[in-house]
């Protein structure tokens, strides 16, 4: 069994990593995305064009909410899944 914790330790370890570099490659690719947008906006002369852009980064963000919205309902599905999962295998061990 110690091994058994040291490769989940491990496992959690790896899926941390992952979640971490995963955060940080977002959010370089997102403050990439805002200085092309500044850069362009600082062309733009007529409240028409700043509109459009006003509307484009709106329509980003609704995505962007509805993005989190549905992961955070996935997370909390997963969430659910994995303890029905882990009481079964609980409620298996017990009958032994």
């Amino acid at each position: 069994a110690p091994s058994s914790s040291s490769s989940s330790s491990s496992l959690e370890h790896t899926l941390q990593q992952r979640k971490q570099n995963a955060i940080r490659s977002a959010l370089e690719t997102e403050k990439l995305r805002i200085s092309r947008l500044e850069e362009a906006e600082q062309s733009m002369t007529s409240v028409e064009e700043l509109k459009k852009a006003l509307k484009r980064e709106r329509q980003h963000s609704v995505r962007l909410a509805s993005d989190l919205a549905a992961l955070r309902v996935e997370n909390v599905q997963g969430q659910a899944e994995a303890e029905i999962h882990e009481e079964g295998r609980i409620n298996a061990l017990m009958r032994r």
